[in-house]
C-alpha cells in the first residue's frame, strides 16, 4: 500500500472519529421522515446549539419538524458540530472534502471568518439571487455579514453587536460617548485588548472612527492623525490610572467577565448577547456606545450565517427551501430568544429586544457596524498598529510610537 492511500485513509479514520465524537442531541430529536424522501444533512454549531439549552435545542427541533411536516419529501438530518475544537466544522469541511465528498453537509451554519475561508477553499456555493427579495431587504444593514467582494455567500441569521456595559450609579446622563467624558466620569474600562495577531477589535474601531481607512482594494490604510488620536487617548487612560497593562492580558470577554460581575471594573466592553445575559440578574446595568474621538457611534457585527454547502441540482434546491424556511423572521425571533442573541433582519431584531435595552441605542449600533477586520485586509499595519498600543500602555510617548509604525510601513 502507497504512502498515499495510507494517508487518505488515516484522514477518512479521523473525520469518522471526529464525527463519533460529537454530541447528537439535534440529530437525535429529529423526526422520521417518510420513505423515499430526499435526506438533506444539516451540521449545527454547538455554540449557536449549546448543549446544555435544553429550550434552544427543543425549539430548533421544533422548528426542523415543522420544516419537513410542509416538506414531506425532504428529510432533515441534523450532526451538531464543535466548532473550535480539533474536528470542527471548518476543520471538518476540508477533511471531508478531501477524501469524502459525498459525505459533506448541505447546509451548514458558519461564522464571518469561516465564511471568507470556506469560500476561498471553494467549499460553499452563493447564495446570490436565491434569498426571496423580501428577506434580503429585510436583513438590511445585516445582509453585508454575508457578502463577499459584494456577491452573497452566506444569509445572516444570528448577530451580535459591541458595545459597551456600565453601571449607572450617579443617574449619568451622557449623551455623547467621546473620550474626555471618560475622563470627566473617570471610568475605568476593560477590554479584550490582547492578541497574538493583528488588531484588538476596539482600538481597530476607534481608529476607523478617527479617520482610519480602507484602499479601494479593502486593505487597512496608515492615518497617522487618526492613529495619534487614538494613541494619545490611551496614553491618557494610562496616566490617569485609567488603564493599565492588565488588559493585555485579556484575548477574550470571558478572561474578565467575572471581575466585571464582581463589581470590579467600572464598564467593559460586551457583545450584545452577554448584556442580554448579565441584565437577566442585574437590570440596573445599562449599553452605550464605544468612547471615540467625536462621539461617534461605531460597532463590530459578527454572527451565524446559513450556507450552502451542496453541489447537486436537487440537493441545492431542497436546501434553499431549508434555509428560506429557517430564516423566516418568527423562526428567527423565536430562537434568538432561548440564546440571547438577535435576529439578524431589522424589524425582528427590534421587536425582539427585552424591555430595557435602548432600541434606539441598536439601531445606531447596526447603521454604523463594521465587520471583523480580517487578517489579509489588516496585513503588517494591523500588527503595527498593535504593537503601538502596547508600547503605549507600557509607557512610550504615543508621537514615538506613531513614528515607528510609519517607520515599518515605509520601510
Amino acid at each position: 500500500m502507497t504512502f498515499k492511500q495510507l494517508t487518505r485513509i488515516g484522514l477518512l479514520w479521523l473525520v469518522n472519529c471526529c464525527w463519533l465524537l460529537m454530541p447528537l442531541q439535534a440529530q437525535e430529536s429529529t423526526p422520521e421522515a417518510p420513505a423515499g424522501s430526499l435526506a438533506l444533512s444539516v451540521w449545527l454549531p454547538d455554540l449557536l446549539v449549546p448543549p446544555e439549552n435544553g429550550a434552544a435545542n427543543t425549539l430548533i427541533n421544533a422548528q426542523i419538524a415543522a420544516f419537513m411536516a410542509s416538506n414531506p419529501d425532504i428529510a432533515v438530518e441534523t450532526r451538531l458540530k464543535r466548532v473550535s475544537d480539533v474536528g470542527g466544522i471548518m476543520a471538518t469541511l476540508r477533511a471531508t472534502s478531501a477524501v469524502a465528498p459525498g459525505a459533506m453537509p448541505d447546509v451548514t451554519l458558519l461564522r464571518r471568518a469561516d465564511l471568507i475561508a470556506a469560500q476561498r477553499d471553494g467549499l460553499i456555493q452563493s447564495l446570490e439571487g436565491e434569498l426571496s427579495s423580501a428577506l434580503v431587504s429585510s436583513l438590511d444593514t445585516a445582509l453585508k455579514l454575508g457578502q463577499i467582494n459584494a456577491t452573497l455567500y452566506g444569509a445572516p441569521h444570528m448577530i451580535e453587536l459591541l458595545h459597551l456595559v456600565y453601571r449607572d450609579t450617579n443617574n449619568m446622563d451622557m449623551p455623547n460617548w467621546n473620550y474626555d467624558m471618560v475622563f470627566d466620569e473617570q471610568l475605568s474600562i476593560a477590554f479584550a485588548a490582547g492578541r497574538s495577531t493583528g488588531l484588538n477589535e476596539i482600538v481597530y474601531l476607534q481608529y476607523i472612527a478617527a479617520g482610519g481607512t480602507f484602499s479601494a482594494e479593502g486593505k487597512l490604510v496608515l492615518n497617522q492623525a487618526a492613529l495619534l488620536d487614538v494613541l494619545e487617548y490611551y496614553a491618557r487612560l494610562r496616566d490617569a490610572e485609567l488603564i493599565d497593562t492588565t488588559v493585555l492580558n485579556y484575548a477574550q470577554i470571558a478572561d474578565y467577565l467575572p471581575t466585571f460581575i464582581a463589581n470590579d471594573i467600572d464598564a467593559a466592553v460586551f457583545t450584545s448577547s452577554n448584556y442580554r445575559q448579565l441584565i437577566a440578574t442585574q437590570p440596573r446595568l445599562k449599553a452605550a456606545p464605544l468612547p471615540t474621538t467625536q462621539g461617534q457611534i461605531i460597532s463590530l457585527m459578527n454572527g451565524w450565517m446559513w450556507v450552502l454547502v451542496a453541489d447537486e441540482p436537487e440537493r441545492q434546491t431542497a436546501a434553499l427551501r431549508f434555509i428560506n424556511y429557517m430564516m423566516q423572521a418568527e423562526n428567527q425571533t423565536a430562537y434568538a430568544s432561548t440564546i440571547a442573541w438577535l435576529p439578524a433582519q431589522r424589524q425582528a431584531l427590534l421587536t425582539s429586544l427585552p424591555r430595557g435595552i435602548n432600541a434606539d441605542l441598536y439601531t445606531q449600533l447596526l447603521d454604523n457596524s463594521l465587520l471583523p477586520l480580517s487578517d489579509s485586509d489588516g496585513g503588517t499595519l494591523a500588527r503595527a498598529i498593535q504593537d503601538a498600543f502596547v508600547a503605549v500602555l507600557n509607557g512610550e510617548d504615543p508621537t514615538v510610537a506613531v513614528e515607528t509604525v510609519v517607520s515599518q510601513q515605509s520601510g
